[in-house]
């Protein structure tokens, strides 16, 4: 292979990798400049909407969702989708809820809750990659498993009045800042960083552009499949922890409201339903969008039953393009 040819391929990997970044430049400031029309929409409509204290809310009432939403992307970049992430966040608040009215530690409830939510992330992805059960069948039926062991634990009764150390993680500040806003942008950092600038990172592209060829190159791809699962998982319980801390209980009834939000927002910020392309930074912008129209409708007192009516609409006109550029 002569000079010419290697300075040919290596030119066309540099224009592909350039294109593949415009491409998510363009999806990111797409969603980017939906945030801020509709920021000035609802500023208009509400004159508290641009007032600190309700953006402060904002970013508290959109972190755990947006949590949830960066698991979902680990996931989505693969080629799956994860139904069970809300009921996972749920079970683990409704877990470490249990922990604490029976006198374990805030410390040691927060890293147990935390491995358990990786762990039921990765026997998601044992099921998916190694038994090879359908994503929907398995994660759908592992929904159902959390909520049901939900409330067996509960009785059917949130677990309420947790200890007081407790609400640091879901209702504290640090300098008139949420705690959870700031855990948000801590894990939104590390991830961008991990997606970025990691092997694993690389591989959960490749796995989701083409798993055949991704193991034709010599990538463990059921191991990275597992692996983005158990990630999610993680992450989910990290949301869990928020939420029970923010409610001041464990109720396992909470999860589903975050199930559409977790798989819209990655799909709003230029995630690929079928996988392999898509940003972490796209879907924190996706993740606020909707946490903005949330803010909104409440502010504007609309029924809780109407914002449910606009959310799935939201999530139909999010995936349909998605499914027409698929088919093209």
């Amino acid at each position: 292979m002569n000079n010419k040819t290697v300075d040919k391929k290596t030119n066309k990997s540099f224009i592909g990798y350039l294109k593949k970044g415009l491409f998510y430049m363009w999806q990111n400031q797409k969603a980017l400049i939906a945030l801020l029309i509709m920021a000035f929409i609802f500023a208009f409509l509400s004159e508290h909407f641009f007032s600190f204290n309700n953006l402060m809310n904002v970013s508290r009432q959109t972190s755990i969702s947006a949590l949830l939403a960066a698991g979902m992307t680990l996931v989505i970049l693969v080629g799956d989708i994860d139904l069970s992430i809300g009921a996972n966040a749920a079970f683990c608040g409704v877990v470490a809820a249990f922990m604490l009215k029976h006198g374990v530690i805030t410390p040691l409830t927060f890293i147990i809750v935390l491995i358990l939510g990786m762990f039921i992330g990765l026997a998601n992805g044992v099921l998916v990659a190694k038994v090879k059960v359908p994503f929907f069948i398995s994660t759908l039926a592992m929904m159902s498993i959390l909520t049901g062991a939900g409330y067996l634990i509960t009785g059917g009764y949130p677990i309420s009045n947790l200890p007081h150390a407790w609400s640091f993680f879901g209702r504290g500040y640090v300098k008139s800042v949420p705690v959870p806003t700031i855990i948000m942008f801590l894990v939104f950092i590390i991830m961008a960083i991990v997606l970025s600038r990691t092997t694993f990172g690389r591989r959960l592209y490749a796995v989701g552009s083409s798993e055949k060829t991704s193991y034709l190159c010599g990538i463990k791809t059921t191991n990275v499949r597992i692996m983005a699962y158990a990630f999610a998982g993680l992450l989910a319980a990290l949301g869990g922890v928020l939420l029970s801390s923010r409610l001041d209980s464990g109720d396992p009834s909470v999860g589903d409201t975050f199930l559409l939000v977790s798989i819209a927002a990655p799909i709003l910020g230029g995630t690929k339903l079928s996988g392999g392309e898509g940003t972490i930074i796209g879907t924190l912008i996706g993740a606020f969008v909707l946490g903005v129209i949330n803010n909104a409708m409440s502010l504007m007192n609309l029924n809780t039953y109407w914002q449910d009516v606009v959310r799935g609409l939201i999530v139909i006109a999010i995936i349909i393009p998605q499914i027409e550029r698929k088919k093209a």
